[in-house]
């Protein structure tokens, strides 16, 4: 069978034992992996294409080492951008590969457990097909001068709208964390239907959030992850601030992040996590 290409972008660090496992991962289950980097990354696992992903959406704002907000900002535009021209499904580096991506429909993306609400969309696994109108009305939003998000409430759109009238010019990055995540394109998939497509929890994001700190847990069980619809486990990227403020950086043993580390043959300390 012929599984649907998997790509994933990063910059700002070499890998640390969490990508690592996340590359390998979809390499081990029959995917072709493709890196999209701006610069040099190191411990990038045999097999993994490596690609310049100025040829799909040059930066458009100051990226790169130290720089975690813009960062995010980009990744968000980008996948966007690649999805739309190469087809190729977003995988975030810290979304754990558990079984072939086989879905019924070009749409790929799921719902997570949150704090808020019982659960919310999620675009750390991401597919669309390239004649989606959420897909485009996202990239028209994103792209564009002065942009104003319709989900805001109504007063900071009347002050946005304001400071436009006035002369003031900005970019998404001015934003908050998610605007153009989760947030955007959970609005635009709704507004469209489109949001109609997304998968059960258990297929991307089981388990629970990572302020539990399951994940680093040594007695909690697999099965806590693993469902038998489960295709994808995310380990956010909250765990390794975790193992570096609860285990001072040394992943605990026995724990189910280590179990898989240990499924596909990697030895987190080879891969240390970036302080």
């Amino acid at each position: 069978m012929n599984l649907p290409p998997i790509a994933s972008f990063w910059t700002g660090s070499d890998l640390s034992f969490v990508e690592v496992l996340v590359a390998q991962s979809y390499i081990d289950t029959g995917h072709e992996f493709t890196l999209y980097t701006l610069d040099e990354v190191r411990n990038v696992p045999v097999g993994v294409r490596i690609a310049d992903a100025r040829e799909i959406y040059a930066p458009a704002f100051e990226v790169g080492p130290g720089l975690r907000h813009n960062n995010a900002v980009y990744s968000d535009i980008f996948r966007l951008f690649m999805i739309e021209q190469t087809g190729e499904i977003w995988a975030d580096m810290d979304a754990y590969c558990l079984r072939p991506f086989i879905f019924p429909t070009p749409y790929v993306f799921g719902f997570e457990e949150t704090k808020k609400t019982d659960l919310s969309l999620n675009n750390g696994v991401l597919g669309l097909p390239s004649s989606s109108a959420g897909l485009r009305a996202c990239l028209d939003f994103l792209t564009s001068q002065t942009p104003i998000p319709p989900f805001f409430r109504q007063r900071k759109q009347d002050q946005l709208l304001e400071r436009k009238h006035a002369g003031e010019t900005w970019q998404v990055t001015e934003f908050s964390w998610g605007t153009t995540g989760p947030r955007m394109i959970d609005h635009y998939l709704t507004v469209t239907g489109e949001k109609y497509f997304g998968v059960g929890k258990n297929v991307l994001y089981p388990g629970p959030r990572p302020f539990r700190r399951t994940l680093l847990n040594p007695d909690a069980s697999s099965e806590i992850y693993e469902h038998p619809e489960t295709v994808s486990v995310h380990i956010y990227g909250k765990t390794k601030r975790f193992i570096l403020e609860d285990h001072d950086g040394v992943l605990p043993a026995g724990c189910y992040l280590d179990r898989l580390c240990h499924r596909h043959g990697i030895d987190p300390r080879q891969f240390p996590i970036d302080t």
